[in-house]
């Protein structure tokens, strides 16, 4: 992970390369957004220690109207949606975020796109992948989109980054790069300048809009460091109906696989211009 005390070259780290992490960043402050929404950041899944990386990172969006004191559940939830661990019935469902509006899953794992666990409960349409929790997971590196919940109940699969919409597996990505960065180890004795000219390459950079009423939009772009700039990877019907105002988070954690997980530069955009 990147050395600290490394201002201004530092990143807010969700989670390093230990099992069982858990990191999340709430901005408890609300944000119009009925004249449109534009949130961009970069963000960094790399330095697994076990064979496979885990879970992933997520962007959301709660109504403005509740208070953003919580994530969600962790693991295959990403800090977004409800949870029943390991479809244990004997089991207690951890509750999703409150008031939760949309759930944007960069999945390097992929159980945020499957319907395990008791994801999407109560939703009419379900994921492809099913209700049952597969191992491996159904949507490595997949980018997957999740709508309003609250509790238990709802956080309904809306969109994914897989070119299979149907129940037989498997569901390969359509992401036209990946999500999680080639790097293992952060040299020791690395000066701030130095890992951060390591960690650039690894950078992804993550646009997401909501566009006004009334038919609203929303979009996913991802920048892949390839020189192709920006790619739409994701756009659908937002929920309806927008909230007046929004909060904002993000989530991730790793199980027993890991990864290092950062984010920065995040910047906010309101307005129809959007």
């Amino acid at each position: 992970m990147p050395p600290g005390d490394a201002d201004p070259h530092g990143y807010l780290q969700l989670t390093d390369a230990h099992v069982e992490q858990t990191g999340a960043a709430l901005f408890d402050s609300p944000i119009p957004a009925r004249e449109g929404l534009e949130v961009t950041f970069e963000q960094w899944q790399y330095g697994n220690t076990t064979r496979a990386p885990a879970d992933g990172i997520s962007f959301f969006l709660t109504d403005g109207a509740a208070r953003l004191a919580t994530p969600g559940a962790f693991g295959g939830s990403l800090g977004y949606a409800q949870k029943l661990p390991d479809d244990n019935s004997e089991g207690q469902v951890v509750p999703g975020v409150d008031g939760g509006y949309l759930g944007i899953g960069l999945d390097v794992l992929g159980d945020y796109f499957g319907d395990g666990e008791r994801r999407g409960n109560g939703c009419e349409r379900r994921s492809p992948a099913g209700t049952m929790l597969r191992r491996p997971a159904p949507g490595p590196n997949v980018v997957s989109a999740r709508g309003p919940g609250n509790g238990s109940d709802g956080y309904c699969l809306l969109a994914a980054t897989t070119g299979n919409a149907t129940s037989d597996g498997l569901w390969p990505s359509t992401l036209p790069g990946r999500l999680h960065g080639n790097l293992k180890r952060m040299p020791s004795g690395a000066t701030p300048e130095e890992a951060e000219e390591l960690l650039e390459p690894l950078k992804r950079t993550v646009r997401v809009r909501v566009s006004p009423p009334p038919e609203p939009t929303a979009t996913v772009d991802v920048d892949f460091q390839d020189g192709r700039g920006f790619r739409q990877v994701l756009r659908f019907p937002a929920p309806r109906p927008v909230p007046d105002t929004v909060k904002l988070g993000f989530a991730a954690s790793t199980g027993p696989q890991t990864d290092v997980q950062l984010i920065r530069r995040l910047t906010v955009r309101t307005g129809r211009s959007n």
